[in-house]
């Protein structure tokens, strides 16, 4: 068989081209059904359910370290001021920077719980509404 290619024309062994063909054949079978078929508002919903997940679980973090801070800050402050100011200027800068970082993630979480319960209540309330007037 004879094909067309960038270069020219190009011969090509009829068994050769049967097992490529074949190695494609099982790529595609190879491949999972889901990812062939994702669009872009599945795409969307995945990341934004594991946005979901991994928010949750900064949350936790965030208020752990919290208390994790205000335990420590105590016993450091109950030492005595110069033990204080040798141990915890070291923690002090990573600690605001976490504390920013984990503050973002969790108030964009809860501004998303707030924006998607809002919709539900302003649907609901437009159901009970109109069988209300109707």
């Amino acid at each position: 068989m004879i094909f067309d290619c960038a270069g020219g024309f190009r011969a090509t062994d009829r068994a050769r081209l049967a097992q490529k063909r074949a190695q494609a054949a099982r790529a595609v079978a190879s491949m999972p059904e889901d990812a062939a078929q994702m669009n872009t508002i599945q795409f969307a919903l995945k990341t934004h359910s594991i946005f979901k997940t991994v928010a949750i679980f900064l949350q936790g973090m965030f208020s752990g370290i919290a208390l994790w801070h205000i335990v420590a800050t105590y016993v450091l402050i109950n030492a005595s001021a110069a033990v204080f100011m040798q141990y915890y200027f070291m923690l002090a800068f990573p600690v605001q920077c976490l504390y920013f970082f984990l503050f973002a993630v969790s108030t964009v979480y809860a501004l998303d719980r707030c924006a998607s319960f809002s919709v539900i209540f302003l649907h609901l309330a437009f159901l009970v509404l109109y069988k209300i007037n109707n």
